[in-house]
């Protein structure tokens, strides 16, 4: 409960401008492209969500390959998000071909919020407050 409470607040903080260490909204398009995933898992190692943008920055790409529920992985995929605007810490955005539906049955939307440079966490339009677990950059090995 406290764990949530806190990741709610922190949450709302950044959606309002506040939180991101006190120097401004960070800028997403050069923050997110590269390497992430889930936090507490073996995604980094085993097959790591790779984000990019479209040059005119109104698109943003998500090359994946989700965990099934046997523990396997589906095929590599590219989940393409159409930008619909910036926010303090992030971006709200559609995702191409949406199935899941609101209550008005209108395609969902996403925020991406960042809560740090190398963590954020997903919002759904229809979840009220509330973000996923986060994702994390994954370590560069050099």
């Amino acid at each position: 409960m406290l764990k949530s409470t806190m990741l709610a607040l922190t949450t709302a903080l950044i959606l309002a401008g506040c939180g991101w260490n006190g120097f401004g909204s960070p800028d997403p398009y050069a923050l997110l492209p590269g390497k992430w995933g889930w936090e507490g898992s073996d995604d980094c190692k085993d097959s790591p969500e790779v984000i990019s943008f479209s040059g005119d920055r109104k698109r943003m790409f998500i090359a994946l390959s989700p965990v099934k529920e046997d523990g396997g992985r589906e095929p590599r995929r590219l989940a393409e998000y159409r930008i619909l605007r910036e926010i303090p810490a992030g971006l709200e955005m559609s995702l191409k071909g949406e199935t899941r539906t609101n209550d008005a049955g209108q395609p969902v939307t996403w925020t991406l919020v960042l809560l740090s440079q190398d963590k954020y966490c997903w919002q759904r339009s229809d979840w009220g407050s509330g973000c996923t677990k986060p994702l994390q950059r994954c370590a560069i090995k050099g």
